[in-house]
């Protein structure tokens, strides 16, 4: 058969010609007929001695002891178009959306790039500065716009792609790049991947204002944090030197009591250059893809295969 089903991913249908061993062994796959466990035969090219070679295709096979009519029944009915496909696709990530997305801030408590981490706590604090509240609020407006991130998986395989071949060395790995290291090299990355990226989709579309802004902010590094008050500060004393003096103090006051109208203020002074204008939009877009690359960073941790296996055995029980 060309397609089996995983339990696993909620009856996501695997192409056996891009499953690997690992698939049927970790994803839990069955014959979308009968539900009887099913093994991966990968394919090969046949050589004959006339020099001729045949490519033999991947299939999924029964065990033996689903008998030979009975294989034969399955095989016929399995027989798939793309688009059928695609529809039970559909349906299975929905299914899949049900088991975990009420459950999001547990299951980033499991990441170990926040373990220990107070979420409530973290979160309150970088909201509670100006500017950054202000740049969460921006960056989360970025993240709903389809346009900026058009395709969140390719993103998400760009900068994994990235960082394989940017691994430091050995003596220089922290608990961080450990983390990180094993997510890369686990074989089931590929569905990490794709779950990550319907995940986040999610987020970015379904998300209150106020949860998405939460959740932007949690996913801010320190780093990150601090090149944006660096850049906020460069823009404000950019203001100030520009402004007549008369105001130059209004604007020092507004900045140290209200922040983040200084930002909304410096935002729409540059409106008319637009040299200042691409300089400004140039930034923010450099800072907002940071934080997005670090947000994919902080979804490809959570085990999201292994709660799911969790909630797949609770529904075969």
């Amino acid at each position: 058969m060309k397609y089996a089903k995983s339990i696993l991913l909620a009856g996501e249908y695997i192409d056996a010609e891009t499953a690997t061993y690992d698939d049927y062994k970790d994803l839990l796959m069955t014959c979308p007929c009968c539900e009887s466990p099913v093994f991966l035969c990968k394919g090969f090219d046949r050589h004959y001695k006339s020099g001729k070679v045949v490519k033999i295709l991947s299939t999924w096979k029964h065990y033996s002891d689903r008998g030979v009519e009975g294989i034969a029944e399955c095989e016929a009915r399995s027989q798939y178009r793309p688009q059928d496909v695609e529809q039970r696709n559909t349906v299975a990530r929905k299914q899949r959306f049900k088991l975990y997305r009420t459950r999001l801030w547990d299951l980033i408590a499991l990441s170990p790039f926040v373990k220990g981490l107070e979420t409530e706590k973290h979160i309150r604090t970088l909201l509670e500065d100006g500017v950054t509240h202000w740049f969460v609020n921006r960056a989360s407006k970025c993240f709903r716009d389809e346009r900026i991130f058009p395709d969140i998986y390719s993103e998400i395989d760009m900068r994994c792609n990235h960082a394989l071949n940017n691994i430091p060395k050995k003596d220089k790995l922290s608990t961080y790049d450990e983390a990180l290291i094993a997510i890369l090299r686990d074989s089931n990355l590929e569905y990490r991947k794709q779950i990550a990226a319907e995940a986040m989709k999610f987020c970015f579309r379904n998300y209150s204002g106020n949860d998405l802004k939460k959740l932007t902010a949690f996913a801010m590094p320190e780093t990150l944090h601090k090149d944006i008050l660096r850049w906020t500060e460069y823009l404000i004393e950019g203001l100030i030197e520009d402004a007549p003096l008369r105001i130059q103090s209004e604007i020092i006051e507004m900045y140290n009591s209200t922040p983040g109208k200084v930002m909304e203020l410096i935002e729409g002074s540059v409106g008319g250059n637009e040299i200042t204008k691409n300089k400004f939009a140039n930034a923010l877009s450099g800072l907002v893809h940071d934080l997005f690359g670090n947000m994919a960073g902080l979804f490809l941790s959570i085990p999201w295969l292994e709660e799911l296996k969790k909630s797949s055995s609770k529904l075969r029980d």
